[in-house]
């Protein structure tokens, strides 16, 4: 490969930086041909894009940038995934993934600007989706004034009864 070419790629990966919110590293060397094709396709049906390429490259990349954190990380064969949409939906394909196929190595992440190991990953991974948590703080919301609906409602509907029982004894009564 041509410098010129090395340093398209290297530009590439600032710009991948860019736009990603998250980026993790992983040792895909094991996975079959098909196998890593079949991953590529889920993590890209998450808004993510995975690429593989020379450690020393990834240094380069990263010399100005978060990704220089990754440093210590770049040895051995590696890949990067570049994480465009929701950082949890890409966490949950990896760590999935490697569950299914144990020659997939998550090493470390980046996630705002922090190093997270492959515990975080995995954790990041057992988060519910960006949906889920937004409907369970719109219902936590939306709790109190269900159930001060519910209260005046039944204070609604027990009024009647209390009218009919204080005119009941009225007639008694008299």
């Amino acid at each position: 490969m041509n410098r010129e070419k090395k340093s398209a790629l290297v530009e590439q990966f600032v710009e991948d930086l860019d736009q990603a919110k998250a980026v993790m590293l992983v040792n895909p060397i094991g996975l079959t041909v098909a196998q890593s094709v079949a991953l590529r396709e889920q993590l890209r049906d998450k808004e993510s894009h995975m690429i593989v390429s020379k450690n020393t490259l990834f240094r380069r990349a990263g010399e100005n940038n978060d990704l220089g954190l990754l440093e210590e990380h770049f040895k051995g064969p590696n890949a990067l995934v570049f994480a465009s949409g929701d950082p949890v939906a890409c966490a949950k394909v990896l760590v999935d993934y490697a569950k299914d196929n144990p020659k997939l190595e998550i090493k470390a992440g980046l996630l705002s600007g922090k190093v997270v190991d492959a515990a975080g990953i995995t954790d990041l991974a057992r988060l519910p989706s960006r949906e889920v948590l937004l409907a369970q703080m719109a219902a936590t919301f939306q709790a109190p004034i269900t159930g001060l609906a519910r209260a005046m409602d039944s204070l609604l509907r027990g009024l009647p009864n209390a009218m009919q029982a204080l005119i009941s004894k009225k007639e008694a009564e008299a």
